[in-house]
């Protein structure tokens, strides 16, 4: 077995282990990231009854970690098989993504020890997708099923849910109890239902430009069994974040010959989105979007995703969604903190869609209060970074806490919210 050596600067190597046992009916497939200044082990874990569908090509761990990499390696080694074209893909990826943040970012070379060429396949195979319990999910399962009537239809069949992502590994009841409700809406639409676990972010780069490229690595262990991966989309066209870690544009460069990443459901809004699942019942008692209450498993109807879906909900016109058993509270709309650039226009997405539908409800001045406020504190964060990236080494460390200070004056100021327990972030917004 080849040993991880010190690469040479600027270059990074992937080394994949051998699939093990872990944890009784765990099975883990991890790698080795070997970069210039430090050594990362990246594992994914699924229950050993999935192995016959799981890859053992270095696939998921190359889309794992190329945000990770852009920026700091001119040159990345894979010790596996790697299927051909992802390579080409990611380097147009990089061309996009560099675009996209408006960063100076050089190109990767990449290279492994061999390339595999795409197998022929029959027209019985179908695709997989993300499931998280959201919004964004449940549609995608939805419009893809009998459940609904919308046309037309991918050849969907499973559906993948990660712990790790939005609930933390260490939070493992919790993730089985999100799980189970995931499970009862994907028992209704007849898909698979998988569930698997990953420590890919303890990667020291952020969730919102990553999670797009990490949700592709987990769909991409399933191409022995799937042709297709479904990424379900935050945002229609109109309102589009190309910024963004997952948009229409980068996510299918997380494609290979073998196996094609699909960014879906982009012809729609959240809120257009809710009005079709109005007619699940199972998804209105199900649907989990909250990522900063203390119970992960449910919506703790106070946080600003919670909020804004409790909202959209409402111009869908839907009142009385069980996922959410709280009552409006129009203080919490009011004190409401929106802390991303995709939150502020989400929130600017159900104010219009409300005037659209001319609708005269007592949440909607709250809102209206709320988006200005937090518009008004957005950019004066965006200002103080700006102008602490000006400033000498020497003087910047003060102008970052000065950053961080406005950040979180809304949080201090207006206490009339619950407290959240800290936690990590979501896809996006």
């Amino acid at each position: 077995m080849l040993l991880p050596t010190k690469p040479s600067d600027r270059s990074a190597e992937i080394f994949v282990e051998t699939p093990q046992t872990v944890s009784g009916d765990q099975l883990e497939f991890a790698c080795r990231l070997v970069e210039p200044a430090s050594t990362r082990r990246i594992w994914f874990r699924f229950p050993r009854a999935s192995e016959p569908r799981l890859t053992r090509r270095a696939d998921p761990f190359v889309l794992a970690t190329v945000v990770h990499l852009l920026g700091r390696v001119d040159r990345l080694h894979v010790h596996g098989a790697v299927s051909d074209g992802l390579f080409a893909n990611l380097a147009d990826f990089r061309d996009a993504f560099a675009s996209f943040q408006k960063q100076p970012l050089s190109p990767i070379s990449f290279s492994a020890d061999e390339i595999v060429a795409p197998a022929a396949r029959g027209p019985e195979f179908g695709g997989i997708t993300a499931f998280s319990g959201g919004v964004d999910s449940c549609f995608s399962a939805f419009r893809h099923t009998p459940l609904s009537t919308l046309t037309p239809k991918r050849p969907l069949r499973a559906a993948l849910m990660m712990h790790g992502f939005d609930i933390p590994l260490a939070d493992d009841a919790i993730f089985q109890r999100a799980a189970e409700r995931s499970r009862r809406m994907i028992d209704e639409t007849g898909l698979s239902f998988f569930t698997g676990a990953t420590n890919l972010r303890e990667l020291p780069v952020p969730w919102e430009k990553t999670f797009a490229a990490a949700v592709a690595a987990s769909l991409s262990f399933f191409q022995p069994a799937y042709s297709f991966g479904l990424v379900p989309s935050c945002h229609d066209w109109t309102h589009a974040h190309f910024e963004n870690g997952s948009n229409p544009v980068t996510d299918p460069l997380l494609s290979s010959a073998s196996y094609q990443i699909i960014h879906d459901g982009t012809r729609f809004g959240r809120i257009a989105k809710l009005r079709h699942l109005a007619e699940w019942p199972t998804a209105l008692r199900e649907v989990r979007v909250c990522w900063q209450g203390h119970q992960l498993d449910r919506n703790c109807c106070r946080c600003e995703k919670c909020l804004r879906t409790i909202l959209m909900l409402r111009v869908a016109g839907v009142t009385d969604a069980p996922a959410f058993p709280e009552p409006l509270d129009l203080r919490a709309v009011e004190n409401v903190v929106i802390r991303s650039k995709g939150g502020l226009d989400e929130f600017d997405y159900l104010l219009s869609e409300a005037r659209r539908a001319g609708l005269r409800e007592a949440w909607i001045r709250p809102a209206e209060n709320a988006l200005r406020r937090n518009r008004r504190n957005w950019l004066l964060r965006h200002k103080a970074r700006a102008f602490a990236q000006s400033l000498p080494p020497s003087l910047q460390h003060f102008a970052q806490r000065t950053a961080q200070h406005l950040k979180t004056q809304n949080i201090t100021a207006r206490s009339t919210v619950a407290p959240l327990a800290p936690t990590v972030s979501p896809r996006s917004s």
